[in-house]
C-alpha cells in the first residue's frame, strides 16, 4: 500500500490532456490533479477503474471505483483509502507511459486548436465530446422545432479545448443538431484560446466575450445567441431563437 493519508484531498479535472489507450483515443477516460499537481487521478469508463499516478514516485496504483465521487464542475473527491500497487510509470517529455493489463495507456497534451475547424477534427481532439453527445438526450419537442426551420441558417459555435463549460454545452448541441437532420441548419466550429485574442478577426466581427458563444444567424445578421450556460437546455434556447414571430 501507498501512504493513505496522501488521497483525502480535492482533484480538479484536467481536459487539457488526452488518455490513448492501445494508441486510440479514449474519450470515458477523466484525468484530475491532486492539490499539488504531483499526482493525478484517471478515471476510466472500460473496465470501470481508477488509478492514480505519483509522478514522483513514477507508480501507478489502483483504488476502488466506487469510492471516487465527481461533481458536475469537474472536481473529485476521494476519501482516505488504501491504494494498490500496480504498476511504474514512465514520463519522457511531456507524455506519461505505462501498462494495465496488458494495454498501453498514454497521457499526452492536447493537440493545439485554434480557429475553425470540423466536427471530426473536433471530435478526434476531444474524443469525450463524442462520448457525451452520445450519451446525451436531448428534448423531443425542441429537436422537432428545429427539424421543422425553413430558413437557411448557420449556427457558430465558438469553444475552447480548455473550456469545462464547453465540455458540457458543445456536446448537447452536436446530438441535437444531429437528431434534427436538418440540412438548412449548417454548424460552424472555431476554437479559441484561453484569453479570447485568437482567432481574432472571429473573436472581433463576432463580439466574442464567453464561451462557449453560440452564435444564430440568418441571412446576413445574427439573430440570437446563447452565451456560457443556456437558460432551459442548448436545443430549447435555439429553437426559442428559430421560432419567434
Amino acid at each position: 500500500m501507498l501512504p493513505i493519508a496522501a488521497l483525502a484531498e480535492t482533484w480538479q479535472e484536467n481536459i487539457g490532456l488526452l488518455v490513448r489507450v492501445d494508441g486510440k483515443p479514449d474519450g470515458s477516460a477523466q484525468l484530475f490533479d491532486s492539490e499539488d499537481y504531483q499526482r493525478m487521478l484517471l478515471v476510466l469508463g472500460e473496465p470501470p477503474s481508477a488509478l492514480v499516478l505519483d509522478l514522483a514516485d513514477g507508480t501507478v496504483g489502483a483504488v476502488p471505483r466506487d469510492s471516487v465521487r465527481i461533481d458536475e464542475n469537474g472536481t473529485a473527491d476521494l476519501g482516505s483509502i488504501g491504494i494498490e500497487y500496480l504498476a511504474d510509470c514512465e514520463r519522457k517529455d511531456v507524455a506519461i507511459h505505462f501498462a494495465l493489463e496488458q494495454k498501453s495507456v498514454e497521457i499526452v497534451p492536447l493537440p493545439p486548436l485554434i480557429g475553425e475547424t470540423t466536427l471530426q477534427r473536433l471530435l478526434e481532439i476531444k474524443p469525450s465530446y463524442a462520448v457525451a453527445a452520445k450519451a446525451y438526450k436531448p428534448d423531443g419537442a425542441a429537436v422537432a422545432a428545429l427539424k421543422g426551420v425553413t430558413a437557411s441558417t448557420e449556427i457558430r459555435v465558438y469553444f475552447g479545448t480548455w473550456c469545462q463549460l464547453c465540455k458540457k454545452v458543445v456536446p448537447n448541441l452536436i446530438r441535437a443538431i444531429e437528431l434534427a437532420a436538418n440540412p438548412k441548419i449548417q454548424v460552424r466550429f472555431f476554437s479559441v484560446d484561453e484569453n479570447l485574442s485568437q482567432p481574432e478577426a472571429e473573436i472581433r466581427a463576432s463580439a466574442i466575450a464567453k464561451t462557449p458563444t453560440i452564435l444564430v444567424r440568418q441571412g446576413s445578421g445574427e439573430i440570437g445567441r446563447i452565451e456560457e450556460k443556456a437558460e432551459k437546455s442548448v436545443e430549447g434556447d435555439l429553437a426559442k431563437i428559430l421560432t419567434r414571430p
